[in-house]
């Protein structure tokens, strides 16, 4: 019982929602990990979600400004996105798993289930092209 505690301690939504609050403007749009679905939700601002990215079209992959991920998943999206992107420095990241070899003797796999992970995510901003003025 108190492994579960301490698990669902670690979990605590409300860090999620207060990081992704601090991190998104209305302006955005966004394109984030599930992870973040409720608060970006309540704050209204235009999501897509990688059940999507198989459908999106290049002009609806032109206006996403802003991705609210996982660190992991971040190149692969940047890369199916196009464009140039900077990590902000703005990250709600948990590291931290207890006892992993010793919980995974007891209930194998259980990190590596998607509904066990901890919250990761981390803001990445669309880079503006720059303007070459040499030629003038």
């Amino acid at each position: 019982m108190p492994v579960i505690n301490l698990d669902l301690s670690e979990r605590n939504y409300s860090k999620v929602e207060s990081f992704v609050n601090n991190s998104i403007k209305e302006t955005d749009v966004v394109c984030a990990d599930y992870q973040a679905f409720y608060p970006l939700q309540r704050l209204r601002v235009l999501t897509y979600y990688s059940g999507y990215l198989v459908r999106m079209t290049p002009a609806e992959a032109a206006t996403i400004n802003c991705l609210v991920v996982d660190p992991a998943k971040a190149p692969d999206l940047e890369k199916s996105l196009g464009g140039a992107w900077m990590a902000t420095g703005q990250e709600y990241l948990h590291p931290k798993r207890f006892g992993v070899a010793l919980l995974d003797q007891f209930l194998p796999n259980y990190f590596k289930q998607s509904t066990n992970l901890k919250y990761n995510l981390a803001i990445y901003r669309k880079v503006a092209p720059t303007v070459d003025n040499s030629s003038n």
